[in-house]
């Protein structure tokens, strides 16, 4: 078989590999918020715990505490706070004034900056201000974000 056919046989087979695997992960049954908020907490809780027990540990468990502590973010930033933040919007529409939707709305959002995903950013800021307009935090993400894409009349004046 010529070179140019085997290349193109081996691409069409890792395009479909490629969308078989998408296409697993898209049956996947999706996580209800309740389940999600348990588990952000209890990665919370497992990243302070850890945290405390790098304090006084030794090499060797240093080393095994930060694998566990990499595993746990890469968790969060794969897998819990992508899940929260499409749930989010429904979430603050219906629990305006419940604490524990305005916490996981300002992780998210903050996730969201970090990510460098500015106008996701934003969006889902405006949307913690209609519900608590006098939130500090989603106002400061409002600004930097319009700042970040140029809009620095309007970052000036949502900042002052």
């Amino acid at each position: 078989m010529p070179f140019g056919k085997r290349l193109l046989t081996r691409l069409i087979c890792c395009l479909l590999l490629a969308s078989t695997a998408i296409s697993a992960d898209d049956s996947a049954p999706a996580r209800s918020w309740d389940e999600l908020v348990k588990a952000d907490e209890a990665a919370i809780l497992k990243l302070r715990d850890l945290q405390a027990k790098y304090q006084t540990a030794d090499t060797d468990g240093k080393i095994e505490i930060l694998e566990d502590y990499q595993t746990t973010i890469a968790d969060l930033q794969s897998n819990i706070i992508p899940a929260l933040e499409k749930l989010l919007p429904g979430k603050l529409a219906t629990a305006e004034q419940d604490l524990k939707v305005q916490r996981i709305a300002s992780q998210v959002v903050q996730f969201a900056l970090d990510d460098n995903r500015f106008s996701d950013a934003k969006t889902l800021a405006e949307q913690i201000l209609k519900t608590n307009p006098d939130d500090p935090h989603a106002t400061n993400i409002v600004g930097i974000a319009q700042f970040a894409d140029h809009d620095f009349a309007g970052a000036i004046k949502t900042l002052s």
